[in-house]
């Protein structure tokens, strides 16, 4: 019998102490939790992948990515703190970009964040974009993260250049795979500097439930 385990990455964080500024080890720490709701569930799927681990190594797998260019997903965007990438993002309009409301949860200050457009690099290169203000979804919850949602305001417009915004699309896909592109930790724990890209098979929610104990909503 096949046994399906849905993964994903989460990406996580907490409201900091404004009382001082992070640095950015803190940051990355507080990005990279998991949401408590799904600490245990993760550990126990996590178990279920290494006990399987013999299993699968003989199966044909996308694992890790490969290296692309910005030229090849012009929308992509690196959100940085204190010049250090720590979350991404997508282009949506010229002044707009699309993220994760868990990249910005922690509530840092416009001035300490910025975009990096234009670049396959997330460390050189491209446009830096001071930050003019951001949104997060009002429905948003740190603890299991419905509505997982942000947006941010640049001061100044992307280049319809050097840059295009994603194409947005109201499609529910139910099969098929999907591209993720981003600056990911690959399977060696690594963070590369160049972008890169993986196409992954779309899995039911029903599937996915069943991996991660109903935890999966329309939220």
């Amino acid at each position: 019998m096949i046994h399906t385990v849905c993964l994903a990455l989460f990406l996580a964080s907490s409201l900091v102490d404004g009382s001082r500024q992070l640095t950015v080890q803190e940051v990355l720490d507080r990005v990279h939790r998991l949401p408590p709701a799904l600490e245990n569930v993760v550990a126990r799927v996590t178990n279920e992948v290494n006990f399987r681990k013999a299993e699968i190594t003989s199966k044909r797998l996308i694992v890790g990515g490969e290296e692309t260019t910005i030229e090849a997903y012009p929308y992509q965007v690196a959100i940085l703190y204190s010049n250090v990438q720590f979350c991404g993002g997508s282009i949506i309009s010229d002044l707009w970009v699309l993220t994760a409301a868990h990249c910005l949860d922690w509530k840092p200050k416009n001035a300490d964040i910025s975009i990096r457009s234009g670049s396959s690099s997330r460390s050189t290169g491209g446009t830096i974009h001071a930050v003019y203000y951001y949104h997060i979804h009002e429905q948003y919850d740190p603890n299991d993260y419905p509505r997982d949602v942000a947006t941010v305001r640049v001061k100044t417009p992307f280049s319809a250049v050097t840059t295009k915004t994603v194409p947005l699309t109201s499609r529910e896909w139910s099969t098929g795979y999907v591209t993720i592109t981003g600056w990911g930790k690959d399977s060696a724990g690594k963070t590369p500097d160049i972008l890169t890209m993986v196409a992954i098979p779309v899995v039911s929610r029903t599937a996915c439930n069943t991996s991660w104990d109903g935890l999966i909503t329309d939220e």
